[in-house]
């Protein structure tokens, strides 16, 4: 309340890039840790290794809860502007969509269809919420930064996935090292997500 309209809109241009990277960050530590972790129990702790073969489908699920950490944010700007319903009406129009997608592409595809849909729906509630409230209160987020930035989450991930040690616990802690560090050492150095003071302090 004590911000002018401008100065938070900056806010919210910054906090953006921040939820991106830290997500992006989590994102990758759950998608290439995740089938390690696994190996370390069926190793070591006697689990199945039918668990093994879920972890294939984790990448494709982490992006869920990656995208909705995203849409949080313009679910702040709408409780700003006192427009709380939508974000419930883009949840509603997201369950309606992911159910209907779930009616026709579970039944040929299985779980792989289910994890799909579940993306696709929270991809659709980020896409209305961001542009229900820009209507309302619009904010410039650097959408090409953005844009590279998941292009940057893909190398990385990509780099970090072809890596498969015997050990599991050395290679667990390898992926997840190396897809972080290649994509904090590209998003520092060759993209405009951070700016050059933000820069500067990390």
């Amino acid at each position: 309340a004590e911000r002018s309209a401008d100065d938070t809109k900056k806010l919210l241009q910054r906090t953006f890039s921040y939820f991106f990277i830290v997500g992006s960050i989590f994102y990758l530590a759950i998608a290439l840790g995740s089938g390690e972790l696994i190996r370390v129990f069926t190793s070591h702790f006697g689990a199945k290794e039918k668990y093994l073969e879920a972890t294939n489908l984790v990448p494709i699920l982490a992006l869920a809860p990656l995208l909705y950490f995203m849409a949080t944010q313009a679910g702040l700007a709408a409780l700003l502007v006192k427009k709380p319903e939508i974000t419930s009406v883009a949840c509603l129009i997201a369950a309606g969509i992911n159910f209907g997608l779930n009616l026709f592409i579970v039944p040929i595809y299985g779980a792989l269809g289910a994890a799909v849909t579940t993306v696709v729906a929270y991809l659709v509630l980020g896409i209305i919420i961001y542009w229900w409230v820009g209507k309302i209160f619009p904010v410039k987020h650097d959408w090409r930064g953005m844009v590279r930035g998941i292009f940057y989450l893909a190398i990385a991930f990509a780099l970090g996935s072809q890596i498969r040690l015997d050990q599991p616990v050395v290679s667990l802690f390898v992926r997840v090292g190396i897809g972080v560090t290649v994509f904090t050492s590209l998003t520092l150095y060759t993209s405009n997500n951070l700016t050059k003071t933000e820069r500067d302090k990390i």
